[in-house]
């Protein structure tokens, strides 16, 4: 098993940033919508939780990494690709 240091930051900083990608890639996708949102941000946790434990089961941590920051580049060009909302009503 590989040190533990690399998983603990990988399950925390790049667990949060996938969440939080993912979250806004849903409120870009579905713009207007405060229930869609709103359900986002309440599927965001369990994803976070759920990532976090892909960290620490996983066998090879360099993998979840690649895995991981090619979701985030998914969600990021999503998020840029498509044009800012007006605001929620």
């Amino acid at each position: 098993m590989s040190a533990p240091i690399p998983r603990i930051l990988l399950a925390i900083f790049g667990g949060y940033a996938c969440a939080a990608l993912g979250v806004a890639a849903v409120g870009a996708v579905v713009p207007g919508s405060a229930d869609a949102l709103l359900a986002a941000v309440l599927l965001a946790f369990p994803l976070w939780v759920a990532l976090v434990v892909w960290v620490f089961a996983a066998r090879d941590v360099r993998r979840v990494a690649v895995v991981m920051a090619g979701a985030c580049a998914v969600c990021a060009a999503i998020i840029f690709a498509l044009p800012v909302a007006g605001p929620v009503s």
